[in-house]
């Protein structure tokens, strides 16, 4: 975690807490907390559904939830202006950006539980810096090379069978 917020505040941690926090940086954080409450029911969930089947749900009930704001953003008038490609660019989005990515992120929890899996939240701003770098030309500075590193370090560490190590009052991993 601390490696993203190295990379998110440019290698100076204490501006989020003296500049303010922005939108960009409540949105990320609202992003945590809902995907670590999605993970949390992702695993009560994996007992009675399948993942493609929790994926639908998922999808159906953030389909119905964005509605209003899409259609209060003019999108019902909107839609008769879109192109071929706007229409494949939201198909290959909802594939592989929802049903694929999700359906993978149920069998992770189902796998290896929903703590260990939403460890990889903290790929996000890395993600996110690396294709800002690529499609917008955004610079890659050293202290996002080390928040990046500090991410992969502890996210992999995380998931390394590290037998008879355990932290004073952790318990042991089964």
């Amino acid at each position: 975690m601390s490696g993203a917020i190295l990379a998110i505040s440019g290698g100076h941690p204490l501006t989020l807490f003296s500049d303010g926090l922005g939108m960009g940086d409540l949105f990320i954080f609202g992003c945590v907390l809902s995907w670590s409450a999605y993970s949390l029911l992702g695993k009560r969930v994996m007992q009675v559904l399948s993942p493609l089947m929790a994926t639908f749900c998922a999808a159906v009930v953030g389909m119905l939830a964005l509605l209003v704001p899409a259609c209060l953003e003019g999108m019902p008038s909107a839609m008769p202006g879109y192109t071929v490609l706007d229409w494949m660019n939201l198909a290959y989005l909802g594939l592989f950006g929802t049903v694929l990515g999700f359906v993978w992120y149920y069998e992770g929890i189902r796998s290896i539980g929903p703590s260990r899996a939403s460890l990889f939240i903290n790929f996000v701003p890395i993600w996110a810096i690396g294709l800002a770098h690529v499609i917008l030309g955004e610079p890659v500075t050293p202290s996002l090379l080390i928040g990046a590193l500090m991410v992969i370090t502890g996210v992999t560490l995380n998931h390394l069978p590290l037998a008879g190590f355990r932290l004073a009052g952790s318990r042991a991993r089964p």
